[in-house]
């Protein structure tokens, strides 16, 4: 069996025994593990068991997971299953949607002023690891803010002169495999005009 890392591993176990089952018990060998409670119907048991794989796990990693069943009987040994789950490479980059600012969107410079970057963001194997967008050569961490959308209110560039000035955003996603997806956006920058002097008072 297989599954990639940053996924949820869900075990369905059942046990029967001649007299009375006790319990039923999954160990595992890495990963966080939960479990429902146990259902007992007549003479079997059923449990449902949850392992969740951290997104950072090595492809080629063997999750071993290990069914114990025990009955009521003081003599009876227990019962003892395993099966191994291989965690899978990842070589698809993250699908990256620009939601702002689009494509030649202009940017009004002011003291203050400020526009958002925000992308959609998915990775259906391993998840987004990280989100970023480099402006002036500053790079900028996106926030996840909703699901797989990510964001930052960043500062407008200061330009100079009175024409509109072109600048250049670049917004990479990355997955949990190192898949990287790069998008440029072009914008205009504003420049703030302020005909009037400052005014002087004594």
């Amino acid at each position: 069996t297989e599954s990639y890392a940053g996924r949820t591993i869900d075990v369905d176990a059942a046990a029967t025994d001649d007299v009375k089952m006790k319990d039923l018990v999954l160990t595992k060998s890495l990963g966080t593990l939960t479990s429902d409670a146990a259902v007992v119907t007549g003479n079997q048991m059923t449990r449902r068991f949850h392992v969740a794989v951290a997104p950072d796990t090595a492809p080629g990693t063997i999750v071993t997971l290990t069914l114990t069943a025990s009955d009521e009987h003081p003599t009876s040994a227990d019962t003892t299953q395993s099966k191994t789950i291989t965690i899978l490479s990842d070589a698809n980059p993250p699908a990256v949607t620009v939601n702002s600012p689009a494509e030649g969107a202009i940017l009004l410079e002011g003291a203050g002023s400020k526009f958002t970057v925000a992308i959609t963001a998915i990775d259906a194997e391993v998840g987004i690891k990280k989100a970023t967008a480099v402006v002036e050569g500053v790079t900028h961490t996106l926030t996840l803010t909703s699901p797989n959308v990510f964001s930052k209110s960043i500062d407008v560039p200061n330009v100079d002169g009175t024409e509109d000035v072109p600048k250049q955003i670049t917004i990479t996603a990355e997955d949990y495999q190192n898949n990287v997806t790069t998008q440029q956006v072009n914008v205009l920058v504003r420049p703030l005009i302020d005909p009037n002097a400052p005014l002087l008072t004594w």
